[in-house]
């Protein structure tokens, strides 16, 4: 049987069609300004908050009780808030174009919090999200036992035949300092911010709640930063 192009044509052109259309579209709006109102109340909410959310969600789709319970109701395991995740990742976050991350299937991927958000599709669509492997405040922190403790166990994790002179510890420190400013400047962060974020980090990792006083490992990393950060 022949299609009737000129009929179709026809009735898509009909007041009804177009109401029907209408309709359609009316719907389609309203839904995304449902999710738009929905994605500004997260961030308001919880975009400090982002990896403990993270860890929640995938907790909670890991489950054996939730994965059970999606495969009874013949679904292959859903996921609609990390799809919602990654719609928020689009809207507020930076794009990661680190080759690290990514693969054959990836459409997009965000950096958020600690970790990378990615969308594949293939024969479906499913979000990944990947722990960065090695944060700078882990570097920094692994730098400050090494350099202010002196931890004889760290010598081993990094490798070392025999400890490095101070100065030696200095300069990898300051090298870990620069590239920890770089990557939270790349996050949209001003100069003043960035120091401050690393500052408030040490100060946590390194103070004693006992003394009123900054303790020294603040005082010296402020000193490095003043010092081998450019304005």
């Amino acid at each position: 049987m022949a299609i009737d192009l000129a009929k179709i044509s026809e009735s898509l052109q009909s007041d009804e069609s177009k109401q029907l259309f209408s309709e359609i579209l009316r719907k389609e709006k309203a839904i995304d300004i449902t999710h738009q109102s929905q994605l500004e109340r997260f961030h308001n909410k919880y975009s400090d908050k982002l990896n403990e959310v993270i860890e929640l969600l995938e907790s909670k789709y890991s489950s054996d009780e939730y994965v059970t319970r999606e495969y009874k109701l013949g679904y292959q395991p859903r996921e609609p808030l990390m799809f919602f995740l990654f719609s928020y990742a689009q809207k507020y976050l930076k794009e990661c174009n680190d080759e690290l991350y990514l693969n054959t299937f990836t459409t997009r991927a965000y950096y958020i919090g600690d970790y990378v958000i990615q969308r594949m599709d293939g024969q479906g669509s499913v979000i990944m999200v990947t722990k960065i492997h090695k944060t700078y405040q882990e570097h920094i922190q692994d730098y400050l036992e090494i350099f202010y403790k002196k931890d004889p166990e760290l010598y081993i994790r990094h490798k070392r035949i025999s400890p490095l002179t101070e100065e030696q510890y200095k300069n990898e420190l300051i090298t870990y300092l620069q590239l920890w400013f770089r990557d939270l400047c790349s996050r949209e962060l001003t100069r003043k911010k960035a120091i401050e974020s690393i500052l408030i980090t040490v100060f946590r990792y390194t103070h004693n709640p006992n003394k009123n006083t900054k303790p020294k490992e603040y005082k010296i990393t402020k000193n490095l930063l003043n010092k081998n950060i450019k304005k």
